[in-house]
């Protein structure tokens, strides 16, 4: 420390000050004289900012140059030449509640449908409408005393019509031909049935409809006629 203390000097204390404030001045000048923003990649060492050193989620972005981004790997089937349809099925997602518009009901092969009814009739009730066969005709019901119910397909194709028809009383089949104005029918007077028909016209473009039609007697109404059928061409 004696040695030390030897060679310090006024001039050499005042030196090293001068030394200390010099350098603190100059990072103190630099540090003001750098304006806002103007550090960017250019100035930063490549490698030097790491995930260690930013703070996690602080990052948006707003803070990211997206066009340097490629694609999420999952994304590429989207946008590949060979998946380009697959992008597209999806805009139709929001229409499958109702199949393309329609219901899910009117997806029948051809240009059929489906339509049920319920009638409930009391006696004297004759020739009520029960369901339109379109392209065929009509299924009708009549109430009459006993009771006694009657069902018939009228038909009003403007052709023949041919017909097979099966019931819980007859359970052989019975087929036959019905001319235009003609119609097939059941009567019954038992308290439940099934009646069971199809039908087809004989025009070029043919009209199809398979009937299941149930009664019921005093339940509750004296006749009580409910229907189902499935009608195509």
């Amino acid at each position: 420390m004696r040695a030390i203390s030897k060679r310090l000097t006024y001039a050499n204390v005042i030196s090293t000050i001068a030394l200390f404030l010099v350098l603190g001045g100059a990072t103190a000048f630099a540090a003001k004289q750098l304006g806002k923003n103007t550090v960017g990649t250019k100035q930063i060492k490549k490698s030097a900012v790491t995930s260690e050193k930013v703070k996690d989620g602080s990052l948006t972005g707003v803070d990211i140059n997206l066009a340097t981004l490629g694609a999420v790997p999952s994304a590429t089937k989207a946008t590949s030449a060979t998946r380009a349809d697959t992008a597209a099925r999806a805009d139709s997602a929001g229409d499958a509640s109702t199949l393309q518009g329609k219901a899910a009901n009117a997806f029948i092969q051809g240009s059929g449908q489906i339509t049920t009814a319920r009638r409930e009739l009391t006696v004297g009730q004759l020739g009520v409408a029960v369901l339109a066969l379109p392209g065929i005709g009509t299924l009708t019901a009549d109430c009459t005393a006993g009771p006694e119910y009657k069902v018939a397909v009228v038909n009003s194709s403007g052709t023949e019509m041919d017909f097979v028809t099966q019931s819980g009383s007859d359970l052989a089949p019975n087929g036959g031909v019905v001319a235009n104005g003609g119609n097939v029918s059941f009567n019954e007077n038992l308290g439940a049935q099934v009646w069971r028909a199809q039908v087809s016209t004989r025009g070029a473009a043919p009209a199809v409809a398979t009937l299941t039609v149930s009664f019921r007697t005093n339940a509750p109404a004296p006749c009580t006629v409910f229907a189902q059928a499935s009608i195509g061409s």
